[in-house]
């Protein structure tokens, strides 16, 4: 009787064991079964993805369609020449004749970089004072004023009186005749002679002033504009050696190149290196642009830059001392047709290629006013012409 007992104990164990196994849940390991009351789900949305990406692939070639309609309008520029040739200037100048020129925010963001002008060339003057065997000891003390302000802090009234007592000085005078021997902004003079304004507690920059800023370019700067009602796009790219290389990515679909040359700098070195000639490095950089394959169908025009400082300059230093072969004196004309000619002769396929020059001082705004009117005809013609319209 007891093994029976026993027997039946065992057996309602593991009928009980089987049934609490069956009211198990599965393990984690084996997914549970999902309802959807859509039999089909991925179908359902998979039609809903797509009606949404073709409405966008839509829009996305309307707009390109369009933009590219535009573009075939679009007169594109190209704005190029080694550093220094005064190319920005020039793209400020369009900017302030055909693009309404820069509103009052923008205007008092020159404040810093025209202070920050002064304080730096005025250091670069004294320094450069030794390279000219110029003695500084006589203004020793306003030298050592100059040289340690804070070349990050605007100029106060007192330091600007310092500044204008200085260069006025027989010392800093004789170095900066001498300037075309050493890296020194080109404006500085003028800067000096305006300090007891841009030094007032009210100071706002003029457009001169704007335009005789020196910042250099890096990258490219674009800017549109409309000229009777023909839209025209820039691009200003940074002319130093090693902003060049960015140069390429502006060359497709370009309708004209304008190249900037600065007549004055016959006789002065490159900034990155001290050594190459300015105008020589110029020379060099325009025969690669032009007899590029990518400026063959490319109207080229040729900027020959600050003929008021080269038509000073020739008096006093000749070209024949950097060019030999020239002989043609201080004569302004000469000199300025001895130069064109030097670029003149770069071309390769003067049969194919017309070169359209002008002498240029981008500063005067009526003189680039009046250039970049001949310009856009020469464009508008050469388009036209291109077209089978003429």
């Amino acid at each position: 009787g007891k093994r029976k007992r026993e027997h039946e104990q065992q057996t309602s164990h593991k009928q009980n064991q089987n049934k609490a196994q069956a009211r198990k849940p599965f393990p984690k390991s084996i997914p549970q079964p999902l309802s959807f009351p859509n039999r089909n789900p991925k179908k359902h949305m998979g039609n809903s993805a797509s009606r949404d990406g073709s409405s966008k692939n839509k829009q996305i070639n309307k707009k390109m369609k369009k933009d590219r309609k535009k573009d075939k309008y679009l007169i594109k520029l190209l704005l190029l020449g080694a550093g220094e040739s005064g190319k920005s200037t020039i793209f400020k100048q369009i900017r302030l004749i055909h693009n309404n020129g820069f509103n009052a925010e923008e205007t008092k963001e020159f404040i810093e970089i025209i202070h920050s002008n002064v304080i730096l060339s005025m250091c670069d003057l004294i320094k450069g004072a030794a390279n000219v065997d110029v003695d500084l000891a006589p203004v020793d003390a306003d030298v050592e004023v100059v040289t340690c302000a804070d070349k990050t802090a605007l100029i106060d009234a007192q330091l600007g009186a310092t500044i204008k007592k200085l260069f006025s000085s027989k010392e800093l005078q004789q170095a900066w005749k001498e300037r075309t021997r050493l890296q020194v902004f080109d404006s500085l003079e003028y800067f000096v002679g305006r300090i007891g304004d841009i030094t007032g507690d009210n100071y706002i920059p003029t457009e001169q002033d704007i335009l005789r800023t020196r910042v250099r370019t890096s990258g490219i700067t674009e800017m549109k504009f409309k000229i009777d009602r023909v839209a025209f796009a820039i691009f200003d790219v940074g002319g130093q050696r090693s902003e060049r290389r960015k140069w390429i990515h502006c060359f497709e679909d370009v309708t004209a190149v304008i190249f900037v040359a600065a007549l004055s700098e016959y006789d002065q070195v490159l900034f990155e290196d001290g050594r190459t000639n300015r105008l020589k490095e110029a020379l060099t950089v325009f025969d690669d642009v032009c007899n590029n394959d990518a400026f063959a169908k490319t109207s080229m025009i040729l900027f020959l830059n600050k003929r008021d400082l080269f038509e000073a300059k020739i008096q006093a230093f000749p070209i024949s001392d950097s060019f030999p072969d020239y002989d043609g004196g201080a004569d302004y004309d000469a000199g300025v047709e001895f130069i064109k000619q030097k670029f003149m002769d770069l071309n390769r396929n003067p049969a194919q290629r017309l070169i359209y020059t002008h002498v240029t001082c981008a500063t005067d705004t009526d003189n680039i006013a009046f250039v970049f009117d001949s310009v856009k005809d020469i464009i508008l013609n050469a388009n036209i012409a291109g077209s089978g319209m003429m």
